[in-house]
Order: structure tokens, then sequence, then C-alpha cells
């Protein structure tokens, strides 16, 4: 389904929000984490405090939290820094990004202070879901870093997968070109290619292409507008690697299925998840009525979808939502879309569904882009 950028919005929004970047080296991971004091000790006597998610494992994302053990409301933000990038990367944010099994040391600054902490990535286990891309052309090396961390992200949320054939292709089959159709695939394989023909407004697009037995796909295809990655990443920042990712992670979302694609109908018959997504009706929207998204939509009989049923209606049961057509760059996979990866199949963990990133910026609202390409608008929570 094709997402509608205001292309204008979009370079403004990337030059406003360009300042408030920290120092960043590139990241990616999922693997259980020890950490060991190296300089100065995180629960002892640092001037900065150290706590990371845990377990690290190869291939999933997590997070180093810094904060000052004594309040610094004006403090400068913190610069980040991995001595070893192949093991673990750390963004300008402090998101960590493990890319296999190791040991690196992370080290944090701020206002003329330092802070250092030991991290263990364990491997992958050997059932682990994995997004694999295949860029038609030769990706920006802030591009692949991007996409690499959008499937980290994703990685965290699907756990598990078995290897399965690639069976039928959907009707979107004539733009898959490049997809290999002759291996077994334990996640799903996603092409990558610029989007010359993108009509004025629309930066990019995520479908399936194909898909197994029951419904899942193996293989998608994402388009991005021919150029809009270059001037997104021409500043440099880590914000902007941030923005490019969002958009990454959001069209890998309707390559999976997200919010409410629906699934095609073969040989095979309909995916079992079919009878879930309700068609527009006079009087309602599309609604997705699946076990497990109801489960966390607090007491709903069902979830609105937009205009068409590729996104959340906007709405607070998908607020902080990264599905929904108002796209908010610090947005995530929420409880509710994890729930309809559940229900369309995937062996998710509810307990990883994503919050709203916690970054702040001094000076710069959060903004919301709609990718339908309608008149934008700018929201300051």
């Amino acid at each position: 389904m094709a997402d509608r950028w205001r292309v204008g919005l979009a370079a403004s929004l990337v030059g406003a929000l360009s300042c408030g970047g920290g120092g960043t080296t590139p990241s990616e991971g999922r693997a259980p984490a020890r950490l060991a004091d190296t300089r100065a000790a995180p629960s002892a006597e640092g001037v900065i405090r150290l706590a990371a998610d845990a377990p690290l494992v190869a291939g999933e994302a997590g997070r180093l939290r810094a904060t000052w053990r004594e309040p610094r409301p004006l403090a400068e933000p913190f610069t980040w820094w991995s001595s070893d990038t192949s093991v673990v990367d750390v963004d300008g944010f402090g998101r960590l990004f493990p890319r296999r099994a190791g040991t690196a040391e992370l080290v944090v600054r701020a206002e003329g202070e330092r802070q250092a902490v030991t991290v263990d990535v364990a491997p992958a286990p050997a059932d682990a879901f994995r997004v694999r891309f295949s860029f038609a052309t030769p990706p920006l090396a802030g591009e692949r870093i991007a996409y690499e961390r959008a499937a980290a992200r994703l990685q965290r949320v699907v756990q598990r997968a078995e290897p399965a054939s690639l069976l039928f292709a959907g009707p979107t089959g004539q733009f898959c070109g490049g997809l290999p159709t002759d291996q077994p695939v334990q996640g799903v394989l996603v092409r990558v290619a610029r989007w010359v023909s993108a009509a004025p407004g629309v930066v990019g697009e995520g479908m399936p292409c194909v898909m197994d037995a029951r419904g899942r796909a193996l293989g998608g295809v994402v388009r991005i507008r021919d150029g809009w990655r270059d001037s997104t990443l021409a500043h440099g920042s880590a914000f902007d690697t941030l923005l490019v990712e969002a958009v990454a992670l959001h069209e890998m979302g309707h390559v999976l299925g997200l919010a409410g694609v629906p699934g095609w109908t073969s040989d095979r018959g309909a995916p079992p998840y079919a009878r879930w997504l309700l068609p527009a009706t006079r009087d309602e929207p599309w609604r997705w009525t699946g076990p497990a998204a109801l489960a966390v939509a607090g007491g709903a009989a069902a979830i609105p979808l937009a205009g068409d049923p590729s996104h959340w209606a906007t709405g607070p049961l998908a607020l902080d939502d990264l599905m929904r057509p108002m796209l908010d760059p610090l947005a995530g996979l929420s409880a509710i879309s994890v729930g309809v990866l559940r229900d369309r199949g995937y062996d998710v963990d509810p307990a990883r569904a994503e919050r709203r990133l916690d970054i702040r910026l001094p000076g710069v609202a959060p903004a919301l882009i709609d990718v339908h390409g309608r008149p934008a608008a700018v929201s300051a929570r």
C-alpha cells in the first residue's frame, strides 16, 4: 500500500530535527547482556548512571539508558561510542543493535564526564526470525544502517520462524523481481528498490509479494521515492537516520501485513485470518477483529482502520503506533500491531511491543507526517 509523504515537510522536518542528534556510530540486535564495569562502577560512584535492557541477543534491538546521578535539567545530550560495532552498535540515543555474539565496551560522554560498561552479546537461536535485504541499487551507508536497525526492531518482536518455501505470488508480483524463489526462507526477504515514477508527494510503499500456505509473508518489496533518501541523509545526524529507519520499519510492517492488509486467496483458499478483516460498510470503516489484537484493545469490539485497510485509523487505540497514516518517527510497533502479527500467524512476544521512544530534542516539537499527502500537521506532545 502506498505511503504518501509530503516531501517538502519531510525535508523541513529533517532540517529541524537534525540539530538535536548526539554523536553516533553504527548498530544492530537480540541477546542476554552482562554488565561489567570497566573504569567506573555504573552502580556506585559514577556521575552518570547506566542501565541496559537485558538480555542482548544478536539481531535484536536493545537499549542502554544513561541518567545523571544528580539532576541536571539543562545538561547537554549524551554521546555514545562502541569499541566494536561488528559486535554491537549504538546510535545517538543509546539504542543498542547487537550484530553478532561477542563482547564490546560501550561508552557514554557528556559535559566532560565519561562512563563505560562492558556488554556480552549472545548468539541468536537457530530458529530466530530474520529479515534479509536485497538492494536493487547500492545503498548509502546511512541507509543500510537504518534498514538494519529497523530489522533489529522487528526481529525483537517476532521471535521464531520455521523454514518455509515460497509458495505463491500475490497480485503485486510484477513489482517483486529479484526475490529468490528457489530456497527455503526463515523469516522474510525484502527487496528494496528506488521508485523513479512515484507520484508527487509519495515517498514510499511496501507490499508482500510471496506468502506461505498460512498466509504469512515470506517475501516483499519496499520502494522508496528516488532522491528522498539522499536528501534526508544529507544532514548526517542521528535523527536523520532515525527518520529513514521509521519509514523502513513502517513499510516492512506492510510487507508482513500491517495494519490490516488483506491476504490473498489462492488455490489453497483464503488464509485463516481473512475472517477477522471486516470490510467497510455504509456506517463502519474497515475493522480488524482478531482475538490477539482485541485482547490489548481495552474492551473494543473492533479496531478501526483508515480509508484503506493498510493503516490504523487516527484515534486512541493506536496513538503511538508506527502504522498510522500520520506517521510519527518516534512511534513504534505497539501492542495493537504486535497482536495483529500474532493473529496473522507470526510467533511474537507481546511483552516486546514497542513504546514511543523517549527521545528529547531541545526546542523541537515532535511532528506527525501525513502519509497520504494531505496538508501536513504538526503536534507537540
